[in-house]
């Protein structure tokens, strides 16, 4: 089938690996955030109402 669309299209396409695919990874992304909100978000928030 990737051949056909690939003839059809003219367009080839690449798979590239997740870069968030592994918990080190989102471990990574959760501290970069967490240090550029750091300030504007509260270190603990609130519990929800209800």
């Amino acid at each position: 089938m990737h051949k056909l669309k690939q003839a059809l299209t003219g367009v080839t396409l690449a798979l590239i690996p997740c870069l968030n695919n592994s918990p080190d990874a989102i471990d990574l992304l959760e501290t970069l955030v967490r240090e550029e909100l750091a300030g504007w978000l509260p270190r603990n928030p609130a519990a929800p109402a209800g």
